[in-house]
């Protein structure tokens, strides 16, 4: 059988992509899934930006408002919000949240771009050098992110080239790699050919009025765009990206990418869980689906004794067969640092029989 590995990535990965520790409001960093509309103090770099993008986007901005004053009267979880928004909400409502994947996708894009010119390359680039570098025959990446960082880190050190769709499978022609956008991505959009002629309308609210009440999004084109515009000459371009939201979101990644790595979740021996909670059901449903052999888990993310005790159940629910080998009070930053220091921490993670240590020792696997 061969040697698979799958890790899947949450937001806690992007947020903490660099070591921001010491100076945690000095560098740019993608929000956490409840700071999307939170503007930043004054003393943040780039926090003007920020409030800059939130104005381009009316609906949006109604939406952030309506969240941060909840927020002070307990209401602290933006998906459970937006789920009430999409049950309860006014036409109008539901018209401004069609307007918060372009925030998103100009707000994560942007900080994106800042990570990467403030420090070269992420964090993303350490771990997957150090996982080319392993034995595993097979490597699924989930992530539930819509930035590119891990994108570019996989151009950057394996070479891919992410200029259509299918290049997310089979990466750069080796088989070893396959990369799993579950929830969509800041360069990914549908291309609505329609004819839009501008007129008293612009382009954003014609799409938010329209895409409601026809099937424009079926009858358009998949497309990557490496900018953020609303329009394209007369094509239309509205971003491929799931509204967060604490329902069943519907992947809305290609069925073919997962397809391609279902035979692979029903044989993967390791897991590594990186800054992700593991609530999401779409993830949950592919893998009590797929993941059918005795696995071992490593779990890297910050968490309190209650969340941990909610992690475990979680994963005893998703991954019935997995034993948790380990698991790290660690951030993703801090993780890569235990890898820098390790040449060889991934060479025989697979061979590696009956290992457990307890939590917030630093190395799970050694050579």
């Amino acid at each position: 059988m061969p040697k698979i590995l799958t890790v899947i990535f949450g937001a806690g990965a992007s947020f903490d992509c660099q070591n921001h520790y010491q100076f945690p409001n000095k560098f740019p960093r993608i929000p956490l899934t409840n700071g999307l509309f939170t503007i930043p103090p004054s003393d943040v770099p780039h926090f003007n930006h920020q409030r800059e993008i939130l104005k381009k986007y009316k609906g949006a901005d109604v939406i952030g408002h309506l969240f941060e004053r909840q927020k002070t009267g307990g209401t602290q979880n933006l998906e459970l919000f937006l789920k009430e928004l999409l049950k309860k909400g006014s036409d109008d409502t539901k018209k401004n949240l069609l307007q918060i994947p372009f925030y998103l996708r100009e707000l994560i894009g942007d900080f994106g771009e800042l990570v990467r010119s403030e420090f070269r390359q992420s964090d993303y680039v350490s771990l997957i050098h150090f996982l080319n570098l392993s034995d595993y025959e097979e490597i699924v990446l989930i992530t539930l992110n819509y930035d590119l960082l891990l994108d570019w880190a996989l151009e950057s050190v394996i070479h891919a080239n992410f200029r259509s769709f299918d290049s997310y499978v089979n990466i750069a022609r080796k088989n070893k790699w396959h990369y799993l956008k579950f929830h969509g991505s800041v360069n990914w959009v549908y291309e609505i050919d329609r004819g839009y002629q501008p007129g008293n309308k612009d382009a954003l609210d014609w799409l938010c009025d329209g895409i409601p009440k026809t099937n424009l999004l079926n009858e358009s084109t998949k497309a990557i765009c490496n900018c953020y515009g609303i329009q394209e000459g007369t094509n239309l371009l509205y971003p491929i990206m799931v509204l967060p939201n604490a329902e069943q979101k519907m992947h809305i990644c290609p069925n073919e990418h997962i397809d391609v790595v279902r035979p692979l979740l029903n044989k993967c021996q390791d897991f590594m869980i990186i800054g992700n909670s593991m609530q999401d059901l779409d993830i949950a449903e592919l893998l009590k689906a797929e993941a059918k052999i005795a696995s071992r888990v490593l779990i890297v993310d910050r968490m309190e004794s209650q969340q941990q005790a909610h992690m475990h159940f979680r994963i005893s629910n998703i991954l019935p067969r997995a034993r948790i080998e380990a698991e790290l009070d660690l951030g993703f930053s801090n993780f890569c640092t235990t890898l820098s220091s390790k040449q060889n921490l991934f060479k025989d993670i697979s061979s590696m029989e009956n290992f457990s240590r307890p939590l917030n020792q630093l190395l799970p696997f050694t050579d």
